[in-house]
């Protein structure tokens, strides 16, 4: 993400492909080439609901905007599911044990990464990179496209419609959302720096991949809230629509 943009203003592509093709406001539902974003001010400029005011015009769709809906945010948690579950896994791979001759078939069942330091210092099995590399390989897309494709998103998006009334609690949320991207893209840089010597970096993997685990975490507990706010707003409006309109 830049860094010269104000705390204020959001990046036109804050929420770029996070969405994987979403679809284009006014067609929930149907795939679109577009990703999202969400850009603006903190303070609701005219035009937002509020007490006093006239009531928001319903704005229609048009080329190069995107619609922040409650099916675009179930979609985000889709993806950051495939997030955690492939830190869970590369975890897994970095921590794995000699099996005793007198163990049985199970598999042990790891819902969440442990605390690293309840792990042994020596003694795991080396990394398979193979593995390690597909576990990246399926994350890392997944992880840059919340940030990612910045110079076509800003091409192609211009605007993000948003339920009336929801601009002021969308956007610190999304300042919040860009730092948390830009910390676990910079824990998956690092995954990606120690393949190479796998074998002696067992610890240092798995630390990495608990660091992606809890990001995933903080990012879920973020999408819940938008998910009430445009629920909440969609039904205190309903068909009511504002804007979010880059670098306003």
């Amino acid at each position: 993400m830049s860094t010269h943009k104000t705390p204020a203003t959001l990046s036109v592509a804050l929420f770029s492909t996070l969405f994987l093709c979403l679809p284009p406001a006014g067609a929930e539902g149907e795939p679109s080439g577009h990703g999202s974003a969400l850009t603006g001010h903190a303070s609701p400029p005219a035009g937002e609901h509020a007490e006093g005011r006239t009531a928001p015009r319903v704005i229609e769709p048009e080329d190069g905007a995107v619609k922040l809906t409650l099916g675009t945010l179930r979609d985000v948690g889709l993806g950051l599911a495939q997030i955690k579950q492939q830190a869970l896994n590369i975890f897994v791979e970095a921590t794995r044990l000699p099996v005793p001759l007198l163990s049985g078939p199970e598999l042990p069942q790891l819902t969440a990464p442990p605390r690293l330091s309840t792990l042994r210092a020596t003694g795991y099995l080396p990394p398979r990179r193979q593995w390690i590399f597909y576990y990246i390989g399926t994350m890392e897309p997944l992880i840059h496209n919340m940030q990612g494709c910045q110079d076509e998103a800003e091409e192609t998006i211009n605007r993000v419609i948003i339920p009336a009334g929801s601009r002021g609690s969308i956007t610190p949320i999304a300042n919040e959302w860009d730092k948390v991207v830009a910390t676990m893209n910079g824990h998956l840089t690092e995954l990606a720096g120690l393949i190479e010597n796998a074998d002696e970096n067992n610890i240092p993997i798995a630390r990495q991949a608990a660091l992606i685990y809890e990001d995933v975490d903080t990012l879920e507990k973020m999408r819940r809230r938008l998910y009430r706010i445009v629920q909440s707003s969609e039904r205190k409006y309903p068909g009511q629509t504002s804007t979010l309109d880059p670098g306003s």
